[in-house]
């Protein structure tokens, strides 16, 4: 009922407040090298009016807020990051005129690592891919190989043990296309856009680190609706997740379980510099499983929906709050919080995440430089359930937190910009995963016990990593990058230790080339 009551509120302000003006570009896909400018812009306090918590975002939304900065002085290494985004956006925004029917962009893309000692690194991805506009329709469609991306990493298992991994090859992941329209609503006093298709998304101000959506979530197929205003945007998904096969509970044949995924968010701009947000979503499935009518629907409660008999535990939802807040474009602070279900039953737990950053900019220190702060802790069984088919897993990857469930993260990193396109930065991370016993939060209130998954002892991995990035030219950069990583208790198999360095030189191109008729 909040849920339903606050959409409700968003769609009656969207007919208040704001503009809608018809957007006829493309999205830039969440791997596009557009994100690492806009990320850098974001940490010095620019680029506000782009929501950090509601990836991906369209040519016209970026070139807006780019041209506005562009009015005020920045200096030559911001400066450089705003006409770069501007040169990107203009490739396609040029030619969309009304006096083009049809304009058509021809995309090429690889990363390639040169050398590469760290077996279990990406290491290669080529695609290819089409896009452009007819009149308000907007179409795209990318195709790319990527080994790495085809199989699951050997820890899936720790997340889902009775999911059998996939083995996928030929140009399947990762792949995105889709078909949308965006058209002014309420008198063109707000926008709204429909979507169609498969495509990557992230929702939480953490960026790659989303407990929500992150950059390891891959792409899915989906129906998207989205209002805006303003201040006010409410985003609601419906798709199809991958299938998957599954040993039931004292079988030894396998299963194959359809999936379904359903979301929706309310993001609302105190402020430039202040925003919040509320995110509700459920996984449902099984064998024979079809859609449910009732969980496509954009304003109910999925908490309640999603309710199943006794027999299915019902632990398939979430409910996630976060905030991002920028001070004066010197610190900025973001968190996020999950609750997996927020049931009170004793046997169905009642789990959290949570997911705190601080990006510090401009230290006192020589040149321009900033440092990041970054603190996750999942507790057992988030995002997981007693039924395979409805953890948020696509192909054994997370759709939330990256490394799954039942972990605890902690890192810093500083970064040091010689010039827009040659930067310096060096990390350290500290991750524990297994048994961590997290309970809830509201321990005595919520009646959270701890329960481990997997079982004892717990992995650990210390990593150390220093890189150099070099923006060659718009089309091309290189990055070198090398490290120690230590790692006790692999796969949480007592006396499993490694240590090892590994460096890296990884060259990526990625080139758009335009066409009108």
């Amino acid at each position: 009922m909040i849920f339903r009551a606050l959409s409700l509120l968003c769609l009656l302000a969207a007919a208040a407040l704001g503009s809608g003006q018809p957007d006829r570009s493309r999205y830039f896909p969440l791997g596009h090298p557009a994100y690492d400018y806009i990320a850098r812009l974001h940490e010095c306090g620019l680029l506000l009016k782009l929501n950090p918590a509601l990836r991906p975002y369209t040519r016209a939304q970026v070139n807006e807020v780019v041209r506005w900065e562009q009015q005020r002085s920045h200096g030559e290494v911001i400066s450089g990051w705003l006409d770069w985004l501007q040169r990107e956006c203009a490739r396609e925004l040029d030619v969309l005129s009304d006096t083009v029917r049809v304009n058509v962009t021809a995309r090429f893309e690889l990363t390639e690592a040169l050398r590469n000692v760290r077996p279990d690194r990406e290491d290669f991805l080529a695609g290819i891919g089409f896009g452009g506009a007819m009149g308000r329709v907007v179409f795209d469609a990318r195709f790319a190989h990527a080994r790495q991306l085809m199989t699951t990493s050997g820890d899936a298992d720790h997340r889902d043990p009775r999911v059998i991994a996939p083995d996928e090859e030929g140009l399947i992941r990762p792949m995105e296309g889709y078909v949308k329209v965006d058209f002014p609503v309420f008198g063109g006093r707000s926008g709204a856009e429909i979507l169609l298709g498969r495509i990557g998304r992230n929702w939480s101000p953490a960026g790659a680190s989303s407990l929500v959506l992150g950059r390891s979530a891959l792409s899915f197929d989906q129906l998207a609706l989205q209002f805006r205003s303003s201040h006010l945007v409410f985003t609601s998904l419906v798709a199809a997740l991958d299938p998957v096969d599954y040993y039931p509970a004292g079988s030894s044949s396998t299963v194959r379980a359809r999936r379904f995924f359903s979301a929706h968010r309310l993001d609302y701009r105190v402020w430039d510099n202040l925003r919040i947000g509320l995110t509700e979503t459920t996984v449902y499935g099984g064998a024979n499983r079809v859609w449910d009518l009732a969980l496509m629907n954009p304003l109910t409660s999925y908490r309640l929906l999603a309710t199943q008999d006794s027999e299915r535990w019902n632990n398939n939802s979430f409910v996630a709050g976060d905030f991002s807040l920028s001070l004066g474009g010197v610190v900025n602070l973001r968190g996020q919080m999950l609750f997996d279900d927020f049931l009170l039953e004793d046997e169905i737990q009642n789990r959290w995440a949570l997911n705190l950053g601080a990006d510090i900019f401009r230290l006192p220190l020589p040149g321009l430089n900033s440092m990041r702060l970054e603190y996750e802790r999942v507790s057992s069984f988030a995002y997981n359930t007693f039924q395979p088919w409805e953890r948020y897993l696509i192909s054994g990857r997370p759709l939330g937190a990256e490394q799954g469930n039942d972990y605890r993260r902690g890192s810093a990193s500083l970064t040091h910009y010689f010039s827009p396109g040659l930067d310096i930065s060096g990390r350290l991370g500290y991750t524990q995963r297994g048994a961590l016993r997290i309970s809830s939060p509201a321990v005595g209130l919520l009646k959270s016990a701890g329960l481990p998954f997997p079982s004892k002892p717990v992995e650990t991995t210390v990593e150390a990593v220093l890189s150099l990035r070099w923006q060659v030219r718009d089309w091309c950069s290189v990055k070198a990058s090398g490290g120690l990583l230590d790692q006790s208790t692999l796969n949480n198999v007592t006396g499993s230790d490694r240590s090892r360095g590994y460096a890296t030189i990884e060259l990526s191109l990625y080139r758009d080339l335009l066409m009108k008729f």
